[in-house]
C-alpha cells in the first residue's frame, strides 16, 4: 500500500535565464485523487542569485503571496507542499514559465490548477528586481495615470463589448430570442467584471507589458468567459515607462 506521506524531491533542475541569476526548480509529488494511478509531480520555481538575502527575500514573498499567507514562519518547499496537500491534494498541477529577464528585472507566473467541485485554473504573476530582492508594481513600470491608462481602459472596454457580441456564436445558438435572452443573462457579469478592473497585474515579456484582465464567471455559464488581452509593445509606450526595458 502506498504511504500516503510522501517525500519531498527536489530535482536538480536549473533554468539558467542570466549570468546573475537562475531558478531552480522544486518538484513533489501530488497527493491527489484525480488521478489515483498515475504520479503527478508538481513544479515550483526558487530563485537563486549571488545573494542568499535576495533569495530569501524572493522566495518568502512568492511563497507568502501564492499560499496567501498561510504559512509564513514555514521554509519555502514545506509551505508549498502543506499548501498543495490540503483537503487531500487540492492542487492537481503547477508550473511556471519565466517571461523576462534583462535589466536586472525577473517576470514570471505559476500556474496552478485546483481539484474541488469544478477544476479551476489560476494564474499569479511575479516580478522582482533580483538586485535588490523587491517586488515591483505596475506603476513602478509605467506611468498609469493620464493618457497610458484611458489608453488601456479604452481597449479594454472594445474587447469586452467584442466579447460580448460573441458570446452567441461561442455558444452556437441561432435563435433569435435566445440570442437576446442570453446576451441579457451575460450583461451583469460582463459589467462587473469592468468595474472590477485594476491596474495590479502585470507581466513582462521580451517585447511587451502585458496588463492582466481576468474575468470570472459561474461554472455554468463559463464558457462564455470574455478573453481580454492587453499587450503594449514597449516601443508604442516608450514615453510612459518609467523604467528601461
Amino acid at each position: 500500500m502506498k504511504n500516503k506521506y510522501l517525500i519531498f524531491i527536489l530535482l536538480s533542475w536549473k533554468i539558467i535565464i542570466a549570468q546573475d541569476i537562475k531558478i531552480d526548480t522544486f518538484s513533489f509529488e501530488s497527493i491527489n485523487s484525480l488521478y489515483p494511478d498515475s504520479v503527478v509531480f508538481l513544479h515550483y520555481p526558487l530563485i537563486k542569485t549571488s545573494s542568499q538575502k535576495i533569495n530569501d527575500a524572493i522566495n518568502e514573498d512568492v511563497k507568502n503571496r501564492l499560499t496567501y499567507n498561510q504559512y509564513p514562519d514555514v521554509p519555502v518547499d514545506s509551505a508549498v507542499k502543506m499548501w498543495a496537500d490540503e483537503d487531500i491534494g487540492s492542487v492537481v498541477e503547477m508550473n511556471f514559465k519565466v517571461t523576462y529577464s534583462k535589466n536586472d528585472l525577473i517576470s514570471f507566473h505559476i500556474t496552478t490548477m485546483f481539484y474541488g467541485a469544478y477544476m479551476t485554473l489560476n494564474t499569479d504573476y511575479f516580478t522582482y528586481n533580483y538586485k535588490t530582492g523587491k517586488p515591483l508594481e505596475i506603476n513602478q513600470i509605467v506611468d498609469t495615470n493620464g493618457y497610458f491608462k484611458e489608453m488601456v481602459l479604452l481597449e479594454r472596454d472594445k474587447q469586452y463589448e467584442r466579447e460580448f457580441q460573441e458570446i452567441p456564436k461561442t455558444l452556437e445558438y441561432d435563435d433569435k430570442e435566445l440570442v437576446e435572452e442570453t446576451l441579457e443573462m451575460f450583461r451583469p457579469y460582463y459589467d462587473e467584471c469592468r468595474k472590477s478592473f485594476h491596474f495590479e497585474k502585470f507581466a513582462l515579456y521580451d517585447n511587451y507589458l502585458a496588463i492582466i484582465e481576468e474575468c470570472y464567471l459561474p461554472h455554468v455559464i463559463a464558457a462564455g468567459t470574455p478573453e481580454v488581452l492587453l499587450h503594449y509593445k514597449y516601443d508604442s509606450i516608450k514615453k510612459h515607462l518609467k523604467i528601461h526595458l
